[in-house]
């Protein structure tokens, strides 16, 4: 609530939003029906209108707090590139393995601030740039490998992310993964192509 206020949600709205995340009863759907409803007390619903907003809201200010000041940011023309959100996904960009490592700590910071975990399976790093760039970049991660919460970080060549795949082959394989995975998945599901979005 405090982050939506920071953001000037107030008066009626504000207390509106407090009102009905005040004493929160959940019943949860089990493979053998509806379980009994429990008091949960203060907390957003997952999947409501203003769970989602709150949220994103939530994170975004945490991360800008915690990166307004650092200086191993991307540039880009002088605009410095902060981490990307979407929600709860975050992507960040960093030019070597240093500054990748910071990145990690200050997200570590965000994340014991506002009593997040990080899904360490789903948190991975990908390497981008030239053969020669991306092997000066290997070699320096075998010296010092990425760490997030005390653990290696995942090296991933392809991973999805916001629905579509990222290659670190760069733009070209990107979209001929990403076409591939929907193609795949429509003939699992026996989908047509053109109903499937391709």
């Amino acid at each position: 609530m405090n982050e939506l206020f920071k953001n000037e949600i107030c008066g009626k709205l504000y207390r509106l939003i407090y009102m009905m995340n005040k004493n929160t009863r959940i019943r949860v759907q089990t493979p053998v029906g509806l379980s009994e409803a429990r008091n949960t007390g203060e907390g957003l619903g997952q999947g409501t209108v203003e769970g989602a907003i709150a949220s994103a809201v939530n994170l975004d200010n945490s991360v800008r707090d915690f990166f307004e000041n650092s200086y191993s940011e991307v540039q880009y023309h002088g605009v410095k590139l902060g981490p990307l959100l979407f929600q709860d996904d975050v992507t960040r960009l960093a030019l070597d393995v240093e500054s990748a490592q910071a990145g990690n700590d200050r997200m570590q910071n965000v994340a014991e601030s506002k009593l997040l975990n990080f899904n360490l399976n789903k948190s991975c790093f990908m390497v981008f740039g030239s053969r020669r760039r991306k092997l000066d970049i290997l070699h320096d991660l075998e010296l010092k490998p990425l760490q997030l919460n005390g653990q290696p970080m995942m090296h991933e060549s392809v991973t999805k992310y916001l629905g579509d795949y990222l290659s670190d082959k760069g733009l070209s394989d990107s979209v001929d993964v990403t076409v591939d995975k929907k193609i795949r998945h429509c003939q699992k599901n026996n989908v047509r192509y053109q109903e499937c979005g391709r």
